[in-house]
């Protein structure tokens, strides 16, 4: 593969929308291609956004097998 296709959707939907509550997120996203086990999505977080220590909760959605996720930085 020489080109990176586009991802279809991507949406992050906050558990609250107060400012300044604690928030799971639920992101979702849509690949106009099938995502490999070796595949790797990335998510940086804007400078606003303070992730927490604790490692990331993640679990797998439809058509996922499974996920693994880690907090780097």
């Amino acid at each position: 593969m020489t080109t990176t296709p586009d991802i279809v959707s991507f949406t992050a939907t906050p558990s609250s929308v107060i400012n300044g509550a604690t928030n799971a997120y639920t992101i979702e996203v849509e690949s106009p291609i099938p995502l490999l086990d070796t595949d790797k999505l990335v998510f940086t977080f804007p400078s606003e956004v303070t992730p927490t220590t604790v490692t990331p909760l993640c679990t797998a959605g439809s058509n996922i097998l499974s996920v693994t996720c880690t907090r780097s930085g």
